[in-house]
């Protein structure tokens, strides 16, 4: 149940988080995907992608959701959760933690996710599936 708040929560603001990525660099909302990636200093590392081609090769929580105040700390709820998710993966795929990606995209009103072990590609599937394992 505690997972289903968090799906929903993190499938909720990513949408609008890709809707104004894709209105700000006026491209559709299928072609913008979200990297999110572990980083040693700062836990996550977010970078923004159109057609799969980075254009914000760095970028923060607040910026990737294009809030200017965290005023209800989302960043603080859903990281851990995020972050667990990617280690679940990396540790099922037997990934190297420094190159792994997962590429949040929006198909069909859902968040969907690429996974990638650097260039290798691992599996896509949608971020409930990731949930649900």
């Amino acid at each position: 149940m505690l997972n289903d708040i968090f799906l929903d929560m993190i499938k909720a603001d990513f949408i609008k988080a890709i809707g104004k990525h894709a209105q700000a660099h006026k491209a559709n909302k299928e072609d913008i995907q979200i990297r999110i990636k572990l980083d040693d200093e700062e836990g996550l590392s977010y970078a923004i992608h159109n057609q799969w081609n980075c254009i914000v090769p760095k970028c923060s929580f607040k910026e990737v959701m294009h809030m200017q105040i965290d005023v209800f700390g989302k960043e603080n709820i859903l990281s851990p959760h995020i972050y667990e998710l990617l280690l679940k993966q990396i540790s099922k795929h037997n990934a190297d933690a420094s190159k792994f990606s997962a590429f949040l995209f929006e198909r069909h009103k859902t968040i969907c996710c690429a996974l990638h072990n650097g260039t290798e590609h691992i599996k896509i599937c949608t971020l409930a599936e990731l949930f649900s394992e």
